[in-house]
Protein backbone atom coordinates (compact mmCIF):
# COMPACT_ATOMS: atom_id res chain seq x y z
CA UNK A 1 0.00 0.00 0.00
CA UNK A 2 1.45 3.72 -1.28
CA UNK A 3 1.58 5.69 1.56
CA UNK A 4 -0.78 8.26 -0.50
CA UNK A 5 -3.40 5.93 -0.09
CA UNK A 6 -2.90 5.87 3.62
CA UNK A 7 -2.95 10.13 3.37
CA UNK A 8 -5.69 10.15 1.27
CA UNK A 9 -9.43 9.14 2.72
CA UNK A 10 -11.61 6.66 0.51
CA UNK A 11 -13.11 9.41 -2.06
CA UNK A 12 -10.70 12.08 -1.58
CA UNK A 13 -8.92 14.01 -5.01
CA UNK A 14 -5.13 13.29 -5.25
CA UNK A 15 -3.35 16.80 -4.92
CA UNK A 16 -0.96 17.74 -7.67
CA UNK A 17 2.27 16.48 -5.79
CA UNK A 18 4.96 18.76 -7.50
CA UNK A 19 3.04 21.60 -6.90
CA UNK A 20 1.82 20.47 -3.02
CA UNK A 21 6.20 19.60 -2.39
CA UNK A 22 6.59 23.16 -4.04
CA UNK A 23 4.65 25.02 -1.60
CA UNK A 24 5.32 22.87 1.27
CA UNK A 25 9.41 23.65 1.05
CA UNK A 26 8.43 27.36 0.60
CA UNK A 27 6.53 27.37 3.46
CA UNK A 28 9.08 25.29 5.41
CA UNK A 29 11.81 27.38 4.36
CA UNK A 30 10.90 30.88 5.06
CA UNK A 31 9.44 29.22 8.16
CA UNK A 32 13.10 28.33 8.68
CA UNK A 33 14.63 31.72 8.30
CA UNK A 34 12.33 33.05 11.35
CA UNK A 35 12.19 30.30 13.77
CA UNK A 36 16.64 29.44 13.31
CA UNK A 37 17.51 32.26 15.44
CA UNK A 38 15.44 31.74 18.43
CA UNK A 39 18.48 29.37 19.84
CA UNK A 40 21.40 31.88 19.31
CA UNK A 41 19.78 35.00 20.35
CA UNK A 42 20.86 35.38 23.62
CA UNK A 43 24.14 34.23 22.57
CA UNK A 44 24.00 36.88 19.79
CA UNK A 45 22.70 39.63 21.86
CA UNK A 46 25.64 38.63 24.41
CA UNK A 47 28.11 39.43 21.45
CA UNK A 48 26.84 42.65 21.45
CA UNK A 49 28.56 43.36 25.10
CA UNK A 50 25.19 43.46 26.64
CA UNK A 51 25.39 41.39 30.46
CA UNK A 52 22.96 38.51 31.46
CA UNK A 53 20.95 40.14 33.35
CA UNK A 54 20.37 42.55 30.31
CA UNK A 55 20.09 39.72 27.81
CA UNK A 56 16.67 38.73 28.40
CA UNK A 57 15.02 41.96 27.35
CA UNK A 58 17.39 42.73 24.41
CA UNK A 59 16.88 39.39 23.15
CA UNK A 60 13.06 39.80 23.54
CA UNK A 61 13.23 43.18 21.63
CA UNK A 62 14.85 41.80 18.97
CA UNK A 63 12.29 38.46 18.52
CA UNK A 64 9.13 41.21 19.15
CA UNK A 65 10.67 43.25 16.27
CA UNK A 66 10.25 39.97 13.85
CA UNK A 67 6.65 39.97 14.82
CA UNK A 68 5.53 43.79 14.50
CA UNK A 69 7.04 43.55 11.16
CA UNK A 70 4.90 40.31 10.21
CA UNK A 71 1.64 42.06 11.76
CA UNK A 72 2.14 45.39 9.62
CA UNK A 73 2.93 43.09 6.40
CA UNK A 74 0.62 40.70 7.08
CA UNK A 75 -2.91 42.30 5.26
CA UNK A 76 -0.41 44.13 2.34
CA UNK A 77 0.48 40.73 1.16
CA UNK A 78 -2.83 39.27 1.07
CA UNK A 79 -3.78 42.69 -0.44
CA UNK A 80 -1.28 41.81 -3.11
CA UNK A 81 -1.90 38.49 -3.69
CA UNK A 82 -5.63 38.87 -4.37
CA UNK A 83 -4.33 42.00 -6.81
CA UNK A 84 -1.94 40.49 -8.82
CA UNK A 85 -1.67 36.66 -8.18
CA UNK A 86 -0.38 33.80 -5.82
CA UNK A 87 2.68 32.79 -8.45
CA UNK A 88 4.28 36.38 -8.38
CA UNK A 89 3.86 37.00 -4.75
CA UNK A 90 5.34 34.30 -3.53
CA UNK A 91 8.18 35.07 -5.62
CA UNK A 92 8.81 38.60 -4.56
CA UNK A 93 8.24 37.97 -1.01
CA UNK A 94 10.25 34.83 -0.40
CA UNK A 95 13.50 36.58 -2.43
CA UNK A 96 13.06 39.82 0.03
CA UNK A 97 13.25 37.30 3.34
CA UNK A 98 15.94 35.83 1.31
CA UNK A 99 18.19 39.16 1.37
CA UNK A 100 17.06 40.21 4.43
CA UNK A 101 17.83 36.56 6.30
CA UNK A 102 21.73 37.05 5.09
CA UNK A 103 21.03 40.50 5.98
CA UNK A 104 20.23 39.32 9.76
CA UNK A 105 23.58 37.00 9.35
CA UNK A 106 25.59 40.31 9.30
CA UNK A 107 24.22 41.69 12.43
CA UNK A 108 26.79 43.13 14.80
CA UNK A 109 25.15 45.16 16.69
CA UNK A 110 21.76 45.66 18.52
CA UNK A 111 20.05 48.47 15.77
CA UNK A 112 21.29 46.38 13.09
CA UNK A 113 19.35 42.83 14.63
CA UNK A 114 16.55 44.79 15.05
CA UNK A 115 16.08 46.47 11.79
CA UNK A 116 17.01 43.12 9.64
CA UNK A 117 15.12 40.89 11.60
CA UNK A 118 12.03 43.55 11.51
CA UNK A 119 12.56 43.23 7.80
CA UNK A 120 12.02 39.82 7.78
CA UNK A 121 8.75 39.91 9.75
CA UNK A 122 8.23 42.34 7.36
CA UNK A 123 8.94 40.71 4.10
CA UNK A 124 7.10 37.37 4.86
CA UNK A 125 4.00 37.09 2.78
CA UNK A 126 4.86 33.57 1.74
CA UNK A 127 2.74 32.14 4.61
CA UNK A 128 -0.26 34.35 3.66
CA UNK A 129 0.32 33.47 0.37
CA UNK A 130 0.65 29.81 0.37
CA UNK A 131 -2.05 29.36 2.58
CA UNK A 132 -4.37 30.85 -0.10
CA UNK A 133 -2.35 29.14 -2.84
CA UNK A 134 -3.35 25.59 -1.20
CA UNK A 135 -7.03 26.25 -0.68
CA UNK A 136 -7.07 26.37 -4.26
CA UNK A 137 -5.67 23.56 -5.53
CA UNK A 138 -7.81 21.56 -3.10
CA UNK A 139 -11.67 21.03 -3.08
CA UNK A 140 -14.09 19.60 -0.73
CA UNK A 141 -12.50 16.26 -0.55
CA UNK A 142 -8.75 16.94 0.46
CA UNK A 143 -9.11 20.29 1.55
CA UNK A 144 -8.22 19.07 5.19
CA UNK A 145 -4.84 17.77 3.77
CA UNK A 146 -4.32 20.91 2.27
CA UNK A 147 -4.07 22.85 5.51
CA UNK A 148 -2.38 19.88 7.42
CA UNK A 149 0.03 20.50 5.09
CA UNK A 150 0.75 24.00 6.11
CA UNK A 151 0.86 23.60 9.55
CA UNK A 152 3.66 20.59 9.04
CA UNK A 153 5.87 22.90 7.57
CA UNK A 154 5.22 25.54 9.80
CA UNK A 155 5.77 22.85 12.88
CA UNK A 156 8.53 21.25 11.35
CA UNK A 157 10.48 24.49 10.67
CA UNK A 158 9.73 25.92 14.52
CA UNK A 159 11.63 22.52 15.68
CA UNK A 160 14.62 21.86 13.37
CA UNK A 161 15.06 25.94 12.44
CA UNK A 162 16.28 26.67 16.15
CA UNK A 163 18.55 22.64 16.12
CA UNK A 164 20.00 23.71 12.94
CA UNK A 165 21.01 27.62 14.15
CA UNK A 166 22.66 26.30 17.54
CA UNK A 167 24.39 24.03 15.87
CA UNK A 168 25.75 26.07 13.42
CA UNK A 169 25.91 29.64 14.76
CA UNK A 170 29.74 30.64 16.01
CA UNK A 171 30.98 28.03 14.05
CA UNK A 172 34.90 29.03 14.81
CA UNK A 173 34.13 28.22 18.72
CA UNK A 174 32.50 25.25 18.71
CA UNK A 175 34.20 23.62 15.27
CA UNK A 176 37.66 25.37 15.59
CA UNK A 177 39.21 22.44 13.89
CA UNK A 178 37.46 23.25 10.77
CA UNK A 179 37.83 26.88 10.64
CA UNK A 180 41.49 28.18 10.01
CA UNK A 181 42.90 31.45 8.76
CA UNK A 182 40.89 33.48 6.53
CA UNK A 183 37.46 31.56 7.41
CA UNK A 184 38.65 31.75 10.98
CA UNK A 185 38.86 35.52 10.99
CA UNK A 186 36.03 36.03 8.26
CA UNK A 187 33.28 33.98 10.91
CA UNK A 188 34.40 35.29 14.37
CA UNK A 189 33.52 38.65 13.10
CA UNK A 190 30.01 37.88 11.60
CA UNK A 191 29.39 34.58 13.93
CA UNK A 192 25.27 33.75 13.21
CA UNK A 193 26.41 34.73 9.59
CA UNK A 194 26.60 30.45 8.86
CA UNK A 195 23.23 29.58 10.04
CA UNK A 196 21.71 32.61 8.00
CA UNK A 197 23.46 31.16 4.93
CA UNK A 198 22.47 27.41 5.10
CA UNK A 199 18.49 28.70 5.78
CA UNK A 200 18.87 31.28 2.82
CA UNK A 201 20.09 28.54 1.01
CA UNK A 202 16.97 26.08 1.35
CA UNK A 203 15.15 29.31 0.94
CA UNK A 204 16.93 29.60 -2.76
CA UNK A 205 15.80 26.08 -3.88
CA UNK A 206 12.58 26.63 -2.91
CA UNK A 207 12.79 29.71 -5.12
CA UNK A 208 13.52 27.94 -7.92
CA UNK A 209 11.13 25.28 -7.37
CA UNK A 210 8.50 27.49 -7.07
CA UNK A 211 9.35 29.33 -10.22
CA UNK A 212 9.58 25.86 -12.38
CA UNK A 213 6.57 23.74 -11.23
CA UNK A 214 3.89 26.06 -9.82
CA UNK A 215 1.59 28.02 -12.25
CA UNK A 216 -0.99 30.76 -10.60
CA UNK A 217 -3.42 29.08 -8.82
CA UNK A 218 -5.75 32.13 -8.30
CA UNK A 219 -8.94 32.26 -9.80
CA UNK A 220 -9.82 34.99 -12.13
CA UNK A 221 -10.23 37.84 -9.79
CA UNK A 222 -13.90 39.70 -8.90
CA UNK A 223 -12.68 42.84 -10.65
CA UNK A 224 -11.87 41.03 -13.92
CA UNK A 225 -14.66 39.13 -14.32
CA UNK A 226 -17.11 41.52 -13.55
CA UNK A 227 -17.30 42.61 -17.33
CA UNK A 228 -17.83 39.17 -17.93
CA UNK A 229 -20.51 38.90 -15.78
CA UNK A 230 -22.54 42.57 -17.29
CA UNK A 231 -21.51 40.61 -20.45
CA UNK A 232 -23.82 37.98 -19.44
CA UNK A 233 -26.37 40.14 -17.95
CA UNK A 234 -26.76 42.36 -21.10
CA UNK A 235 -26.80 39.36 -23.38
CA UNK A 236 -30.15 38.20 -21.25
CA UNK A 237 -31.35 41.60 -21.42
CA UNK A 238 -30.96 41.47 -25.20
CA UNK A 239 -32.50 38.03 -25.42
CA UNK A 240 -35.76 39.06 -23.61
CA UNK A 241 -36.16 42.30 -25.81
CA UNK A 242 -35.78 40.02 -29.02
CA UNK A 243 -39.03 37.67 -27.44
CA UNK A 244 -40.86 40.52 -26.18
CA UNK A 245 -40.78 41.94 -30.08
CA UNK A 246 -40.92 38.53 -31.70
CA UNK A 247 -44.46 38.42 -29.52
CA UNK A 248 -45.44 41.83 -30.79
CA UNK A 249 -44.74 40.99 -34.29
CA UNK A 250 -46.80 37.77 -34.31
CA UNK A 251 -49.86 40.10 -32.50
CA UNK A 252 -50.21 42.22 -35.90
CA UNK A 253 -53.48 41.83 -38.08
CA UNK A 254 -53.90 41.15 -41.82
CA UNK A 255 -55.58 44.98 -41.75
CA UNK A 256 -53.14 47.66 -43.55
CA UNK A 257 -54.18 50.18 -40.62
CA UNK A 258 -55.04 48.03 -37.89
CA UNK A 259 -51.22 46.42 -38.54
CA UNK A 260 -49.95 50.10 -38.22
CA UNK A 261 -51.82 50.87 -35.23
CA UNK A 262 -50.31 47.82 -33.61
CA UNK A 263 -46.88 48.51 -34.88
CA UNK A 264 -47.06 52.09 -33.53
CA UNK A 265 -47.87 50.79 -30.15
CA UNK A 266 -46.12 47.37 -30.47
CA UNK A 267 -42.37 50.20 -31.24
CA UNK A 268 -43.83 52.14 -28.02
CA UNK A 269 -44.32 49.29 -25.80
CA UNK A 270 -41.12 47.75 -26.56
CA UNK A 271 -39.27 51.11 -25.55
CA UNK A 272 -41.04 51.79 -22.43
CA UNK A 273 -40.74 48.21 -21.56
CA UNK A 274 -37.09 48.14 -22.53
CA UNK A 275 -36.38 51.26 -20.44
CA UNK A 276 -38.03 49.84 -17.26
CA UNK A 277 -36.41 46.59 -17.73
CA UNK A 278 -33.14 48.39 -18.11
CA UNK A 279 -33.95 50.17 -15.14
CA UNK A 280 -34.96 47.45 -13.35
CA UNK A 281 -31.55 45.50 -14.38
CA UNK A 282 -29.76 48.63 -13.20
CA UNK A 283 -30.90 48.71 -9.68
CA UNK A 284 -30.83 45.22 -9.24
CA UNK A 285 -27.03 44.92 -10.57
CA UNK A 286 -26.10 48.42 -8.01
CA UNK A 287 -27.93 46.79 -4.81
CA UNK A 288 -27.83 42.85 -5.61
CA UNK A 289 -24.03 41.84 -3.75
CA UNK A 290 -24.58 38.68 -5.90
CA UNK A 291 -24.30 40.69 -9.36
CA UNK A 292 -22.78 44.05 -8.07
CA UNK A 293 -19.28 42.36 -7.11
CA UNK A 294 -16.08 43.94 -5.76
CA UNK A 295 -13.32 43.41 -4.10
CA UNK A 296 -13.71 43.27 -0.03
CA UNK A 297 -11.85 45.91 1.59
CA UNK A 298 -10.51 45.36 4.85
CA UNK A 299 -13.63 47.46 6.77
CA UNK A 300 -15.77 44.99 4.74
CA UNK A 301 -13.87 42.19 6.44
CA UNK A 302 -13.90 43.28 9.85
CA UNK A 303 -18.17 44.13 9.94
CA UNK A 304 -18.59 40.35 9.04
CA UNK A 305 -19.35 38.95 11.99
CA UNK A 306 -18.30 35.24 10.77
CA UNK A 307 -15.12 36.15 9.39
CA UNK A 308 -14.42 38.30 12.71
CA UNK A 309 -15.46 35.18 14.67
CA UNK A 310 -12.74 32.86 12.85
CA UNK A 311 -10.29 35.19 12.82
CA UNK A 312 -10.35 35.90 16.84
CA UNK A 313 -10.69 32.17 17.54
CA UNK A 314 -7.34 32.06 15.17
CA UNK A 315 -5.37 34.39 16.94
CA UNK A 316 -6.09 33.21 20.61
CA UNK A 317 -4.55 29.78 18.83
CA UNK A 318 -1.83 31.59 17.85
CA UNK A 319 -1.38 32.88 21.28
CA UNK A 320 -2.08 29.84 22.95
CA UNK A 321 1.16 27.95 20.82
CA UNK A 322 3.29 30.44 21.61
CA UNK A 323 2.26 30.35 25.45
CA UNK A 324 2.95 26.78 25.64
CA UNK A 325 6.36 27.04 23.66
CA UNK A 326 7.48 29.00 26.02
CA UNK A 327 6.07 27.77 28.79
CA UNK A 328 6.98 24.32 27.84
CA UNK A 329 10.71 25.36 27.56
CA UNK A 330 10.66 26.64 30.93
CA UNK A 331 8.62 23.92 32.75
CA UNK A 332 11.42 21.61 31.58
CA UNK A 333 14.58 23.58 32.34
CA UNK A 334 13.17 24.69 35.82
CA UNK A 335 14.34 22.69 38.87
CA UNK A 336 12.67 19.31 40.34
CA UNK A 337 12.24 21.83 43.72
CA UNK A 338 10.41 24.11 42.01
CA UNK A 339 8.21 22.06 39.56
CA UNK A 340 10.42 21.10 37.09
CA UNK A 341 12.50 18.50 35.41
CA UNK A 342 15.87 20.64 35.57
CA UNK A 343 16.64 19.21 31.74
CA UNK A 344 19.46 20.36 30.02
CA UNK A 345 19.30 21.79 26.47
CA UNK A 346 19.61 18.38 24.68
CA UNK A 347 17.13 16.72 26.64
CA UNK A 348 14.57 19.36 25.68
CA UNK A 349 15.58 19.31 22.32
CA UNK A 350 14.24 15.30 22.23
CA UNK A 351 11.44 16.13 24.46
CA UNK A 352 10.19 18.70 21.69
CA UNK A 353 11.82 17.09 18.48
CA UNK A 354 10.47 13.52 18.55
CA UNK A 355 6.75 14.16 19.12
CA UNK A 356 6.89 16.87 16.36
CA UNK A 357 8.40 13.94 14.16
CA UNK A 358 6.04 11.73 14.50
CA UNK A 359 3.17 14.31 14.83
CA UNK A 360 4.29 15.85 11.39
CA UNK A 361 3.60 11.89 9.69
CA UNK A 362 0.52 10.89 11.98
CA UNK A 363 -1.64 14.71 11.77
CA UNK A 364 -2.21 14.87 8.35
CA UNK A 365 -3.77 11.06 7.83
CA UNK A 366 -6.00 11.42 11.20
CA UNK A 367 -7.29 15.38 10.47
CA UNK A 368 -8.20 14.07 6.77
CA UNK A 369 -9.95 11.32 8.08
CA UNK A 370 -11.75 13.05 11.00
CA UNK A 371 -12.68 16.21 9.26
CA UNK A 372 -14.08 14.14 5.98
CA UNK A 373 -16.02 12.13 8.27
CA UNK A 374 -16.87 14.16 10.77
CA UNK A 375 -16.63 18.07 9.26
CA UNK A 376 -14.64 20.46 10.41
CA UNK A 377 -16.49 22.26 13.26
CA UNK A 378 -16.86 18.80 14.68
CA UNK A 379 -12.73 17.90 14.37
CA UNK A 380 -12.04 21.24 15.56
CA UNK A 381 -14.12 20.70 18.93
CA UNK A 382 -12.72 17.33 19.62
CA UNK A 383 -9.36 18.53 18.92
CA UNK A 384 -9.39 21.45 21.26
CA UNK A 385 -10.94 19.16 24.01
CA UNK A 386 -7.99 16.96 23.62
CA UNK A 387 -5.80 19.87 23.98
CA UNK A 388 -7.47 21.77 26.79
CA UNK A 389 -6.88 18.05 28.71
CA UNK A 390 -3.38 17.38 28.01
CA UNK A 391 -2.61 20.91 28.47
CA UNK A 392 -3.83 20.92 31.79
CA UNK A 393 -2.58 17.61 32.81
CA UNK A 394 1.38 18.34 31.49
CA UNK A 395 2.73 19.66 34.29
CA UNK A 396 1.85 17.13 36.36
CA UNK A 397 4.08 14.83 34.31
CA UNK A 398 6.86 16.24 37.19
CA UNK A 399 4.85 13.84 39.60
CA UNK A 400 6.87 10.75 37.74
CA UNK A 401 10.56 12.56 37.81
CA UNK A 402 11.65 9.79 40.20
CA UNK A 403 11.01 7.32 37.59
CA UNK A 404 12.50 7.63 34.28
CA UNK A 405 11.02 5.21 31.82
CA UNK A 406 7.71 6.46 33.26
CA UNK A 407 8.41 10.09 32.98
CA UNK A 408 10.00 10.07 29.26
CA UNK A 409 7.15 8.06 28.08
CA UNK A 410 4.63 10.43 29.32
CA UNK A 411 7.11 12.86 27.82
CA UNK A 412 6.55 11.15 24.31
CA UNK A 413 3.06 9.93 24.56
CA UNK A 414 1.53 13.34 26.10
CA UNK A 415 3.62 15.92 23.91
CA UNK A 416 2.24 13.79 20.61
CA UNK A 417 -1.29 13.73 21.73
CA UNK A 418 -0.98 17.22 22.27
CA UNK A 419 0.89 18.22 19.59
CA UNK A 420 -1.79 16.11 17.21
CA UNK A 421 -4.68 17.87 18.88
CA UNK A 422 -2.73 21.44 18.92
CA UNK A 423 -1.94 21.16 14.75
CA UNK A 424 -5.27 19.78 13.78
CA UNK A 425 -7.48 22.28 15.92
CA UNK A 426 -5.18 24.76 14.16
CA UNK A 427 -5.56 22.95 10.74
CA UNK A 428 -9.87 23.37 11.26
CA UNK A 429 -9.26 27.31 11.72
CA UNK A 430 -7.46 27.72 9.26
CA UNK A 431 -9.82 25.98 7.12
CA UNK A 432 -12.59 27.65 8.40
CA UNK A 433 -11.00 31.51 7.21
CA UNK A 434 -10.67 30.27 3.73
CA UNK A 435 -14.19 28.90 3.92
CA UNK A 436 -15.31 31.96 5.36
CA UNK A 437 -14.84 34.29 2.47
CA UNK A 438 -15.18 33.69 -1.55
CA UNK A 439 -12.32 31.89 -2.86
CA UNK A 440 -11.31 35.31 -4.67
CA UNK A 441 -10.53 36.95 -1.33
CA UNK A 442 -8.67 34.37 0.22
CA UNK A 443 -5.16 36.40 0.71
CA UNK A 444 -6.66 39.33 1.99
CA UNK A 445 -8.82 37.21 4.31
CA UNK A 446 -5.49 35.26 5.06
CA UNK A 447 -3.72 38.34 5.27
CA UNK A 448 -5.71 39.62 8.29
CA UNK A 449 -6.13 37.18 10.05
CA UNK A 450 -2.26 36.74 10.08
CA UNK A 451 -1.96 40.31 11.40
CA UNK A 452 -4.27 39.84 14.47
CA UNK A 453 -2.53 36.18 15.36
CA UNK A 454 0.99 38.05 15.35
CA UNK A 455 -0.61 41.10 17.86
CA UNK A 456 -1.60 38.22 20.05
CA UNK A 457 1.60 36.10 20.00
CA UNK A 458 3.35 39.54 20.55
CA UNK A 459 2.01 39.65 24.28
CA UNK A 460 2.09 35.59 24.85
CA UNK A 461 5.42 34.95 25.90
CA UNK A 462 6.18 37.90 28.06
CA UNK A 463 2.44 37.17 29.60
CA UNK A 464 3.51 33.46 30.68
CA UNK A 465 6.78 33.42 31.62
CA UNK A 466 6.25 36.14 33.61
CA UNK A 467 3.31 34.49 35.32
CA UNK A 468 5.48 31.39 35.40
CA UNK A 469 8.36 33.10 37.26
CA UNK A 470 6.17 35.09 39.70
CA UNK A 471 4.17 31.46 40.63
CA UNK A 472 7.23 29.56 40.95
CA UNK A 473 7.95 32.38 43.71
CA UNK A 474 5.50 33.02 45.71
CA UNK A 475 6.15 32.95 49.40
CA UNK A 476 10.03 32.65 48.65
CA UNK A 477 9.28 29.42 46.72
CA UNK A 478 7.06 27.71 49.05
CA UNK A 479 4.60 26.76 46.07
CA UNK A 480 1.02 25.35 46.92
CA UNK A 481 -1.45 24.53 44.28
CA UNK A 482 -2.90 26.26 42.53
CA UNK A 483 -0.20 29.47 42.92
CA UNK A 484 2.40 26.92 41.93
CA UNK A 485 4.13 25.25 38.28
CA UNK A 486 0.62 24.22 37.23
CA UNK A 487 -1.15 27.87 37.26
CA UNK A 488 0.69 29.24 34.27
CA UNK A 489 -0.71 25.94 32.39
CA UNK A 490 -4.43 25.70 33.82
CA UNK A 491 -4.71 29.40 32.88
CA UNK A 492 -3.43 28.42 28.90
CA UNK A 493 -5.85 26.05 29.32
CA UNK A 494 -9.00 28.31 30.00
CA UNK A 495 -7.45 30.29 26.40
CA UNK A 496 -8.20 27.10 24.61
CA UNK A 497 -11.71 26.57 26.74
CA UNK A 498 -12.79 30.07 25.36
CA UNK A 499 -12.14 29.18 21.37
CA UNK A 500 -14.26 25.37 22.39
CA UNK A 501 -16.90 27.78 23.59
CA UNK A 502 -16.58 30.21 20.62
CA UNK A 503 -17.15 26.95 18.44
CA UNK A 504 -20.80 26.84 19.16
CA UNK A 505 -21.26 30.15 17.21
CA UNK A 506 -19.98 28.96 13.45
CA UNK A 507 -22.43 28.16 11.36
CA UNK A 508 -22.28 24.70 9.59
CA UNK A 509 -21.81 26.34 5.95
CA UNK A 510 -18.43 27.12 7.15
CA UNK A 511 -17.44 23.37 6.95
CA UNK A 512 -17.81 24.09 2.90
CA UNK A 513 -15.66 26.16 0.84
CA UNK A 514 -17.90 29.57 -0.25
CA UNK A 515 -17.89 29.54 -3.98
CA UNK A 516 -17.80 32.33 -6.09
CA UNK A 517 -20.95 33.86 -7.76
CA UNK A 518 -18.62 35.11 -10.54
CA UNK A 519 -17.33 31.48 -11.32
CA UNK A 520 -20.82 30.08 -10.64
CA UNK A 521 -22.36 32.48 -13.47
CA UNK A 522 -19.60 31.44 -15.85
CA UNK A 523 -19.73 27.78 -15.07
CA UNK A 524 -23.68 27.80 -15.97
CA UNK A 525 -23.21 29.46 -18.95
CA UNK A 526 -20.60 27.70 -19.93
CA UNK A 527 -22.93 24.50 -19.37
CA UNK A 528 -25.86 25.80 -21.31
CA UNK A 529 -23.73 26.95 -24.25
Amino acid sequence: MAFSDILYPPGATRLNHKVAAALFLILFSTQMTLTSPFSYLPAMVSSFGYSDRQRGTYAGMIASSLFVGRFFGGYFWGWLTDKIGRRPVLLISASLTYFATIAFGFSTNFYFAVITRFLQGLFNGVIVCGRAAFAEICDDTNQAIGVSLVFAAWNSAIVIGPALGGFLAQPVMKYPNSFKGSAATFFTKFQFLLPSILVAGVLLISIIFIFIVVEETKPTSLLETSDNVHLLLSEDNENETDDVIFMKEMSSSDEENAKQKNERETINDTEDEQQQRKNTNNKETKCNPCTSIKSWSIYELMTDKIVMLVIIMFGISGFCIIGFSELSSLWLATKVIYGGLGFTTDKIGITLLVPAIVAAVLQPILFSRCERRFGGIITARISLVILFMMTAMYPNIHNAYKHTALLWTLLIVMGLIRMIADISSRSALALFINNSVYQDQAGRVNGLAFSIQEIMRVASPTLFGSMFSWSINAEEHKVFFPIDYRLPFMVLSAFILVIFTMSFFLPRRINSAKLSYTNNKLEMSDTDS
